[in-house]
């Protein structure tokens, strides 16, 4: 007769199958991001003038990087464990994320003080000539 999980002393628990689903919808939304790079690809060719090659490399920059640290974060999660392994990557992530975030949110203001500037420096000037008021 066959030793069950039980008779061996293992225990099984729920919730590992919820941290699994886990891992499992994150891995499904970062494969989505860079499939999502698929529909845009012609409007990237027109817009920046650029070959489909480079745009389908620009698409490449996630698999490879994930074969490129795939095996090290394997050596990681098995040296110091895969909760430190996992909160590793969700800091870096979260801060890589802010930094381009803040990045993208540091852009339009500053794009529109300045033409806010241009605009009172230039205009209220060329309108104050029109008026005779210089």
């Amino acid at each position: 007769m066959e030793a069950t999980a039980q008779d061996r002393g293992y225990r099984t628990y729920g919730y590992r199958w919820v941290v699994l689903l886990a891992f499992g919808l994150v891995l499904c939304v970062q494969a989505f991001l860079w499939i999502s790079f698929a529909p845009i690809e012609s409007s990237v060719e027109k817009v920046f003038g650029v070959g489909s090659g480079l745009v389908r490399l620009l698409a490449l920059v996630g698999p490879l990087m994930f074969v490129f640290l795939g095996s090290l974060a394997g050596d990681m999660a098995d040296k110091r464990g895969f909760k430190f392994t996992v909160a590793l990557g969700a800091v870096v992530l979260f801060a890589v994320t802010s930094v381009v975030a803040s990045g993208f949110a540091l852009a339009p203001p500053s794009g529109v003080s300045a033409e806010v500037k241009a605009a009172l420096l230039w205009v209220v000037v060329f309108f104050a000539a029109v008026a005779g008021l210089s």
